[in-house]
């Protein structure tokens, strides 16, 4: 999970449609009864658009999109039931709302994670007069989420938390969180299911085999001192252009490049690590000037 920026003041084209307007109307007649299974005009522009702010991943996971795998709308506040309380018929008002909708994969919404699980900390939030005018829902009452945030939600919000502190990786793929909001995010979206810690740790193993043959060539005299030192600032290189946004778990990049030593010093040798890791300090060093 990393955390995004959205314009809440600007929403997609199809969530400010006439039809669009009439669904929320009833919407907030029906409440938890109202079909949400069909946005119309609108579903094709807000997919679009969280494509685009989310660099067509997964806001939990940061799984990309691939064969057979459609990213999906979700609602950040269940718009139907909250699992946590029995008694309270969802956040049907913001069923529609541009500041409650994230992307996510099936496997972190639905397939035994998030789904309708929302649980707080602070006092549940109902639709009152706060929210309306005239009987009618305004959306920029729903935001700056001042009153929403109020419950004190567990679940991190990659829209509005700064997510990066609560989550750590460890070099074997694994997650952990700071404080009750980073573990029980980490519960919520199931973000320790063995596909996803296999192919953190993937990226951890093939940056260790690149630099272990470089290692074995430069020992065995295959290649020059030039060529090994270039040869590992390729994969320096490479490390920092998987932080990017765009990328694939680009959190667990960042914590190869800020741990080094702790996800790939400490699993080389004595010599090996003297041979890389001065090497590594120098290329860092240089990167961090030019910031």
């Amino acid at each position: 999970m990393v955390s995004v920026k959205k314009d809440f003041d600007n929403p997609p084209l199809g969530l400010l449609t006439e039809n669009c307007k009439k669904r929320i109307a009833l919407s907030l007649k029906e409440k938890n009864k109202h079909s949400f299974s069909c946005y119309n005009d609108s579903k094709k522009t807000v997919l679009k658009r969280l494509k685009e702010i989310y660099h067509n991943k997964c806001g939990y996971c940061e799984t990309k999109i691939n064969a057979g795998f459609e990213l999906q709308i979700e609602h950040y506040r269940p718009k139907k039931e909250v699992k946590e309380d029995s008694t309270h018929k969802g956040y049907y008002w913001l069923g529609y709302e541009w500041s409650n909708l994230l992307l996510a994969c099936p496997k972190c919404n639905q397939q035994g994670a998030k789904g309708n699980h929302f649980p707080i900390e602070g006092e549940r939030v109902y639709i009152h007069n706060n929210f309306l005018t005239n009987g009618i829902l305004v959306s920029k009452k729903c935001y700056p989420l001042e009153l929403l945030e109020q419950e004190k939600p567990l679940l991190l919000n990659p829209e509005v938390d700064r997510v990066e502190k609560y989550l750590f990786f460890l070099p074997t793929g694994e997650v952990r969180g700071f404080e009750n909001r980073g573990k029980r995010t980490i519960e919520i979206c199931n973000l320790e299911r063995d596909s996803l810690i296999i192919a953190r740790k993937k990226i951890v193993d093939d940056i260790l085999r690149r630099i272990r043959g470089d290692i074995d060539s430069f020992i065995q005299k295959k290649i020059s001192d030039e060529t090994f030192t270039y040869s590992l600032e390729k994969i320096f290189s490479d490390i920092l252009l998987g932080m990017g946004m765009e990328r694939e778990y680009s959190r667990v990049y960042y914590f190869i490049f800020a741990k080094f030593n702790i996800f790939i010093l400490k699993k080389l040798g004595e010599k090996q690590r003297e041979l890389v890791g001065k090497r590594f300090d120098k290329f860092k060093k240089e990167k961090i000037e030019i910031q």
